[in-house]
């Protein structure tokens, strides 16, 4: 009894970081999750607030099935990558990976949702489509930060979690006070969608510098990926008025090449973490 008691007391030691910076974190996390909806209600619209809500809803179902799985395959790569001093080489490799995937789809939404969102929903809800374009920015970047991330936990890096989660909060949230008392004349989604973008990339970097990562790699990656992303979104975009034969004809060049690209980045991260 003596030892177990011994080895609870040693347990609670080792591990007190967890329940100390952990929970605030979360905290921070949810509310940033949560609080856009309410106070774009509570300082603006009730209207604005219900586009947000569904673009949300709209976008955020990929980042939260497809990253969910991804951060399930990387912890335990992050784990051993961790233990043997090879983070750099995971973390670049899944970095580029979380890029490669998500930037031409969102950069496509962000081109299109103008146009679709009121085909799908109706025109009353003609305004959520510039909402799911704007939101479509940072999401972008969300679904590439959230599942690395796990490396905080991977390296109990609590501290620093709980810094960005903090961050993430006041920088997020504090223009769009600005914005309702009147210190500040901006678009609120706008505002919020840039901040959150600068939040993203600022958090990613972070991530990068923790776990060894060059900034000239990762700037070059973003930089890369978002001009692939941005050319395809561009081209989608200009589409939508041509006929839908020579449409679906464009569209499903430009889906050829993004699964051929996405292809050679998987065969290149499964020979980098093997």
């Amino acid at each position: 009894r003596g030892l177990r008691c011994r080895r609870v007391v040693w347990a609670l030691k080792r591990y007190r970081r967890f329940p100390i910076y952990d929970a605030p974190a979360a905290l921070m996390n949810a509310a940033s999750a949560q609080a856009p909806a309410i106070l774009f209600a509570a300082w603006f619209s009730i209207e604005l607030a219900g586009y947000f809500a569904l673009s949300m809803r709209m976008l955020s179902a990929p980042v939260s099935l497809v990253g969910s799985a991804l951060s399930q395959v990387l912890f335990p790569k992050l784990v051993e990558s961790n233990r043997t001093g090879s983070a750099d080489k995971v973390m670049l490799s899944s970095f580029r990976l979380l890029a490669g995937v998500s930037f031409f789809p969102f950069s496509a939404i962000a081109a299109l949702a103008p146009t679709i969102f009121p085909e799908l929903f109706g025109a009353s809800w003609s305004g959520v489509g510039k909402v799911a374009s704007w939101t479509a920015a940072w999401v972008a970047l969300q679904f590439v930060y959230a599942p690395l991330s796990v490396f905080l936990v991977c390296a109990e890096a609590q501290r620093l979690n709980m810094a960005i989660q903090t961050c993430f909060f006041v920088l997020r949230f504090f223009p769009l006070l600005f914005i309702h008392i009147g210190w500040l004349s901006a678009d609120p989604i706008v505002t919020f969608s840039v901040s959150s973008v600068f939040c993203y990339i600022g958090a990613i970097l972070v991530l990068a510098r923790f776990s060894n990562v060059k900034f000239k790699k990762v700037a070059e990656i973003i930089v890369l990926e978002f001009i692939f992303g941005a050319s395809a979104g561009l081209g989608l975009w200009m589409l939508v008025g041509w006929s839908k034969g020579c449409a679906l004809l464009a569209a499903f060049f430009l889906s050829c090449v993004y699964f051929f690209h996405v292809n050679r980045i998987r065969i290149q991260f499964s020979s980098a973490v093997a």
